[in-house]
């Protein structure tokens, strides 16, 4: 549920920005995105556990 909230978030963001001709859309650099990617997947060992653990209590409601 962690990743898909900010992957839902940062979503919207792009879609709100799109929607606004006001503001232009920023495009990050290679680099950026690449850091990025190596600091979101290395935020907790078990990658995925905490999640699949959060929809099985979710499904069995």
């Amino acid at each position: 549920m962690f990743y898909t909230y900010h992957l839902e978030q940062a979503c919207k963001t792009q879609c709100v920005l799109n929607s606004t001709k006001e503001q232009e859309i920023i495009i990050h650099s290679v680099e950026i995105c690449k850091q990025t990617v190596k600091d979101l997947l290395s935020f907790e060992e078990d990658l995925g556990k905490r999640d699949w653990e959060a929809w099985l209590r979710f499904i069995k409601m």
